[in-house]
């Protein structure tokens, strides 16, 4: 049975069980992981990285514990990791970047339900991103500011540079007025570029005039509201009616 295995999904273990499972499953390409509890020491762990070739999609969500966070990336070595998707409480960033670096993969896809610039600078062939913020209603904090300073800067040509599609999930802690300056990068001309509000969004006519502009100059950009309202084609419409 474990040899046929190829995609898990272990919840509520502790990580000495999750390494066990790989161990066991040499032919496993898909693995979520939610839930992960320290060390019980049920299993032994060995001082060397567990090398797992085949796994291309990684998922770990809603981990709260740190000291299990840390463990698994400091444990697993994942070189062929295509897809991956970090929902967590805890970003153990020392250790997050030293299993990228042991791992040496590719990424092309990246999710987080929130963003870290340090860890980005480390993933230079990300093709696809997605954003998700948990605390929206707020102003944006130094996290995001920093991040829109990179990804809008033309001298930061290192800073994703492969990165063709950027999606922001639920509503962004950043003035919406700011996003124009994505698109002024060279580098960036070609950007897909997709924001998802969950809520009522008011867009002032100034604004969404500036969106509208760049969508009829060639730059692909969305707006959704409610999941799904195309908020620059409704105020193109709106824009004919008066």
């Amino acid at each position: 049975m474990w040899n046929n295995l190829t995609a898990v999904h272990l919840s509520s273990l502790v990580v000495d069980e999750i390494f066990e499972v790989l161990r066991r499953s040499p032919r496993l390409t898909t693995i979520t992981i939610s839930q992960v509890k320290p060390p019980s020491g049920t299993f032994y762990i060995l001082d060397t990285r567990i090398s797992c070739p085949h796994i291309r999609s990684l998922e770990l969500l809603h981990i709260a514990n740190e000291v299990a966070l840390e463990k698994f990336f400091n444990s697993v070595c994942f070189p062929s990791l295509e897809q991956w998707t970090l929902k967590t409480y805890m970003f153990p960033l020392s250790t997050m970047i030293s299993f990228i670096q042991s791992s040496a993969f590719c990424l092309k896809a990246l999710r987080l339900a929130e963003q870290i610039h340090g860890l980005l600078r480390h993933l230079r062939s990300i093709e696809v991103m997605q954003l998700r913020f948990w605390f929206h209603n707020r102003p944006p904090g130094p996290t995001e500011v920093s991040f829109f300073k990179l990804l809008c800067s033309p001298d930061e040509m290192e800073f994703l540079p492969h990165l063709r599609t950027l999606n922001f999930g639920h509503d962004m802690p950043v003035p919406l007025d700011s996003l124009p300056r994505i698109f002024s990068a060279s580098h960036r001309r070609d950007l897909r570029l997709q924001l998802d509000f969950h809520s009522a969004l008011v867009i002032e006519d100034g604004t969404a005039e500036r969106f509208l502009e760049l969508v009829e100059e060639g730059f692909n950009l969305r707006i959704l509201r409610c999941g799904g309202v195309d908020v620059i084609e409704e105020y193109k419409v709106n824009r004919r009616s008066r």
